[in-house]
């Protein structure tokens, strides 16, 4: 299927589906804009116990903390708490908290959004003061675990050097008993021994001792999580969602119109324009004839397609054409009539038929013309006779007689295959195809026929 054919099956057909849904969808977004009250939102800045970020990507880490902070549950129940506020949800009071960074600086930016300005601004400071609270005791634990660790090892290291030197000291007493020969000799290289020992242990305090050092130096340094300006009490409401919802929720509608459309052409194929009818049924187009063209009043001219008709006839070797009508028109005898006298402009115009009775053949209306006899009597004989479909004149009684289907502007498969069918056991020539532009009606009437052709079930009523 080519883009041109798709977009005329989708859009050009099924239109009114696609602007209901969307009106459907806008006016669902405006309801929900509608009905949600007014809110406010208060805003403090801080920064947190982190080195400046040197990029971007730095400073969305640090805010993507803070905002895991200020929306954890326990957090803003905190908050909920020293702000004197009840009856709130912690989870939706989560949804309206949100923490970004300034540009690609350490300075963090925590909005809160509430239905009254007191409220935000409360539970704005309250939160932050959460944040910075939360943050600074992390650290404080963190730092005060990395000491007590080191204090541990200098203790232990005190204690080893206390052994090693009563070990010392009890070697120099052995010594001092003046031992002789090998005796001494061995004292002496223990004392040496555990004198280097002790020099090393000495030395592993003194790193120790030089790392806490350290670390109070990095600690005194390190910047403090704090607040920069708290929150004060909004003055203006924030500005309406309405025209983000309504545009979004058009958006959707169109989409959602597309989609549906799109599937009624894949489950049941509708064919528009006489261009495409002509090629799914394998036959000439001969022209579009006006919704209006039955009526007597109607000023239209039948000369194009007259014009074609009689070179189709021609080339059939035809002089009686009938025109097959693929829904009931009452006043197809008055088409016929127009476009005989177009025809056959220099001979004598065609008495009026008369439609007796009407038949259908599977989808396809197929009326029986019978004209009274004493006017046909009277009639000269045109070059080329054009009347609704009819036994009487699709028998060719020594003249040759043609088909001309009349069928709307579009058609379903299903008419196609059936109209098909009824054109092959025809014993006359099918000269190609005449359509008939829609009728012009009011927009109730138009949902009312594209209600009744997509086979939904009942029509809508019209509203009173």
């Amino acid at each position: 299927m080519e883009l041109n054919e798709a977009i005329r099956r989708v859009f050009v057909q099924h239109w009114r589906l696609i602007v209901l849904t969307t009106i459907a969808c806008i006016a669902i977004a405006a309801l929900l804009s509608v009905r949600q009250s007014a809110t406010y939102t208060a805003t403090t800045t801080f920064v947190l116990d982190a080195a400046d970020p040197t990029s971007s990507a730095e400073s969305a880490v640090i805010g993507d903390t803070a905002q895991a902070i200020a929306t954890s549950p326990a957090q803003i129940t905190a908050a909920l708490t020293a702000a004197n506020l009840t009856g709130r949800n912690s989870t939706q009071v989560a949804n309206n908290v949100s923490v970004t960074p300034l540009g690609a600086s350490g300075v963090l930016k925590l909005s809160v959004q509430e239905d009254s300005p007191a409220d935000a601004r409360a539970l704005a400071n309250a939160l932050t003061a959460r944040v910075i609270a939360t943050r600074n005791q992390i650290d404080n634990a963190r730092i005060k675990q990395v000491f007590t660790t080191i204090d541990n090892r200098i203790k232990g290291v005190n204690k080893q050097i206390l052994a090693q030197n009563a070990a010392i000291a009890d070697l120099n007493r052995q010594l001092s008993l003046n031992p002789t020969g090998q005796a001494a000799a061995n004292l002496q290289l223990k004392i040496s021994s555990l004198t280097q020992t002790r020099d090393l242990t000495v030395q592993q305090k003194g790193v120790l001792q030089s790392e806490e050092s350290s670390l109070l130096a990095t600690n005194a340094t390190r910047p403090q999580a704090n607040f920069i300006s708290h929150a004060q009490e909004p003055s203006h409401a924030d500005a309406s969602p309405a025209i983000p919802d309504i545009a979004l929720g058009a958006l959707l509608g169109l989409v959602l119109g597309t989609g549906l459309a799109a599937l009624i052409e894949t489950l049941r194929p509708r064919f528009l324009g006489g261009d495409m009818l002509a090629r799914e049924l394998e036959m000439a187009h001969l022209g579009t004839i006006p919704a209006t063209a039955g009526d007597p009043s109607a000023g239209w001219s039948p000369e194009p397609i007259a014009l074609v008709l009689r070179l189709a006839a021609e080339r059939a070797g035809v002089r009686n054409v009938s025109l097959l009508a693929t829904e009931r028109q009452s006043d197809l005898g008055v088409v016929a009539k127009r476009i005989e006298s177009a025809c056959n402009r220099a001979g004598h115009s065609a008495p009026e038929p008369m439609v007796a009775h009407s038949s259908y053949v599977g989808s396809v209306y197929t009326p029986s013309g019978v004209e009274h006899p004493e006017r046909l009597s009277g009639a000269s004989a045109p070059s080329l006779r054009v009347r609704p479909f009819g036994i009487s004149y699709t028998s060719n009684n020594g003249v040759g007689a043609g088909i001309a289907v009349v069928s709307a502007a579009s058609l379903t498969r299903r008419q196609i295959v059936e109209l098909r069918h009824l054109l092959s056991v025809m014993p006359a020539p099918v000269l190609g195809l005449i359509t008939q532009e829609v009728s012009p009606s009011s927009p109730w009437e138009s949902v009312q026929r594209w209600w009744a052709a997509q086979g939904i079930g009942s029509k809508p009523s019209e509203p009173s």
